[in-house]
């Protein structure tokens, strides 16, 4: 098949980057979209994936180094996945669903952390104690926090925010140990092109 054809490529980013949306130049200073929502695109080796096709499921950077594992048929040997603490994406290539949520972080000491799912996204800055909530179906641009229509869906997710066994804070510890943060995206595979036919057996 050509080494095009036994070749998992990968396109994606740690994070995106802030051009004054609001208020600042840079990354990891903030949780907006612009920051966290990032492009991932994958080629597959020949019959080992689809082409040419989008998935509108919300997914995590933790999951890539598992789907790599998963795609060259080796999950379930040995002790590498352990050391993940991300699963294969391969079950929601072929149909299942996402994540219900991914969690993104700033850098600091005292980070701000953001919860988004399909539709909203709630940010909360532990250095103040402020939390917003967003709409992103309605507000793209994360300008408007509808907090106070959506009393119930923000005291949900600020009741969430706690040390306890399904807090964010101890999802957080578990998952994001080190300074950084996951990022989420949708995912695209690669169009097929002439120099994948011309490859494949």
């Amino acid at each position: 098949a050509g080494l095009w054809g036994q070749t998992v490529l990968i396109i994606s980013a740690d994070h995106g980057e802030q051009l004054y949306e609001h208020g600042y130049i840079s990354h990891s200073a903030q949780v907006y979209e612009e920051s966290v929502n990032i492009p991932l695109i994958v080629h597959f080796p020949a019959g080992k994936g689809p082409q040419g096709t989008r998935v509108q499921e919300i997914v995590d950077l933790l999951d890539l180094g598992p789907t790599v594992m998963d795609v060259f048929g080796l999950k379930g040997q040995g002790s590498w996945e352990n050391a993940f603490q991300g699963q294969s994406l391969l079950p929601v290539i072929a149909g299942a669903k996402g994540k219900p949520a991914v969690l993104s972080r700033t850098v600091w000491e005292r980070p701000v952390y953001a919860l988004r799912d399909a539709r909203f996204k709630y940010i909360f800055d532990t250095r103040t104690g402020e939390g917003r909530l967003f709409d992103l179906e309605q507000d793209p641009g994360e300008m408007r926090d509808v907090q106070a229509s959506e009393p119930l869906r923000a005291a949900y997710y600020r009741e969430s925010w706690d040390d306890g066994p399904g807090g964010w804070m101890s999802w957080c510890k578990a998952t994001h140990s080190r300074t950084g943060g996951a990022a989420g995206g949708f995912m695209r595979f690669a169009e097929p092109s002439n120099h994948d036919h011309n490859h494949d057996d």
